[in-house]
C-alpha cells in the first residue's frame, strides 16, 4: 500500500519553479500567438493551469517516482524551451508554420521534415532544456546516454508531426487559435516520445 506521503500535493517550495516554468510557458506562448484582450488571455491561463497542474503534481509530489519527476520536469522545461526557441525561429509570429499546416504536405515525413527545417532554434532550446529539467533536483532518475538520446529524438518527432493533426483540428478556427492548437499538439507530441521510453530511466 502507498503511504500518505506517496499521494500528498506538491508542497509549495517544491512546486514553486514547476509552476513558474507554467507561468513562463504562458508568457512566452502570448506573445508568439498574439494575444490581444482579457478573453484571449484567460483562455490561455486557463488551458496553461489545465495542462500544468498534472505536470506539477507529477514533478513537485512527495512521495512520487522519480521517473515521474524526471520526465514531468524534462517536459516542463523542455516545453518552455521550444517555445523561447520558437520566438527566435519565428519572431513576427507563427504564420509560415500555420501556411505548412494549412498547405496539405504529402506526406507526414515530409511535413515533419518540413516543420523541424523551419524550427532550428526551437529543436536546440528544446533539447538543451529537457538536459536542465533532469539536473534540477537531487533525487531523480538518471538517463543513461542512449536513453537521453532516444527521449530526445522522440520528443523532436513529437514536435514534429504536430503539424498533421493541428491542421486537421485548428484550420478553421478564427483569429490565433489554430496556432494555439499547433503549439498545444507540439507539447503533446514531446510527452507521447517522452512517455515512451522514461521507464527506462534508472534512480541515481
Amino acid at each position: 500500500m502507498r503511504s500518505a506521503d506517496a499521494i500528498a500535493p506538491p508542497a509549495w517550495p517544491q512546486a514553486l519553479v514547476p509552476w513558474a516554468m507554467v507561468a513562463a510557458c504562458a508568457v512566452v506562448a502570448a506573445g508568439l500567438l498574439g494575444l490581444r484582450g482579457a478573453a484571449a488571455w484567460t483562455g490561455l491561463a486557463l488551458t496553461c493551469i489545465a495542462l500544468g497542474a498534472p505536470l506539477v503534481q507529477g514533478a513537485a509530489a512527495p512521495g512520487s517516482d522519480p521517473r515521474l519527476q524526471t520526465a514531468c520536469r524534462m517536459l516542463l522545461s523542455g516545453a518552455l524551451g521550444m517555445l523561447i526557441g520558437l520566438s527566435f525561429d519565428h519572431p513576427s509570429g507563427l504564420v509560415p508554420l500555420l501556411s505548412l499546416c494549412r498547405s496539405g504536405s504529402p506526406g507526414w515525413l515530409d511535413g515533419a521534415w518540413s516543420s523541424l527545417a523551419q524550427m532550428p532554434y526551437a529543436c536546440v532550446a528544446m533539447i538543451a532544456a529537457c538536459q536542465c529539467g533532469e539536473w534540477m533536483h537531487v533525487r531523480r532518475a538518471r538517463c543513461r546516454r542512449r536513453d537521453r538520446l532516444a527521449a530526445h529524438v522522440a520528443m523532436l518527432a513529437g514536435m514534429a508531426l504536430a503539424h498533421a493533426p493541428a491542421a486537421q483540428l485548428g484550420g478553421g478556427l478564427p483569429g490565433p487559435w489554430p496556432a494555439a492548437v499547433f503549439l498545444i499538439w507540439m507539447v503533446a507530441g514531446m510527452a507521447a516520445g517522452l512517455l515512451l521510453v522514461s521507464w527506462t530511466f534508472r534512480e541515481a
